[in-house]
C-alpha cells in the first residue's frame, strides 16, 4: 500500500493506545474495588453477564466478552485437559 506509511500513523498518543491503556486503568480500578469480594474484573465480568441473562452459554458468553471462542476452547482443554472444551473459562 503506497498510501500508508508508519511513520505517519505513530502508536504513542493514538487513539488505540489511549483506550488500551484506558482498559487496562478500569480492570484495574475493578480489581481495587472487588478486592473484598475475592474475585477479579475478568471473574466479574463473566458473573455479571450471566447474573444479568445476557450469556447463558459459554458461546453467549465470549460474544458478550469479545472472546474468540477458539481460543477459549483451546485455553480451556490446555489449562485443564479433565474439563471439557465447552466449560468457560474466567
Amino acid at each position: 500500500m503506497n498510501h500508508y506509511n508508519v511513520a505517519d500513523f505513530p502508536f504513542k498518543g493514538s487513539i488505540g493506545q489511549l483506550l488500551g491503556a484506558t482498559a487496562i486503568l478500569k480492570d484495574r480500578l475493578m480489581d481495587k474495588h472487588l478486592a473484598h469480594l475475592d474475585i477479579t474484573a475478568a471473574q466479574f465480568k463473566v458473573l455479571f453477564f450471566v447474573g444479568q441473562g445476557r450469556a447463558n452459554t459459554p458461546a453467549e458468553l465470549c460474544r458478550e466478552l469479545s472472546i474468540d471462542s477458539a481460543w477459549r476452547a483451546r485455553t480451556c482443554s490446555f489449562a485443564n485437559p479433565a474439563r471439557t472444551t465447552a466449560a468457560v473459562c474466567a
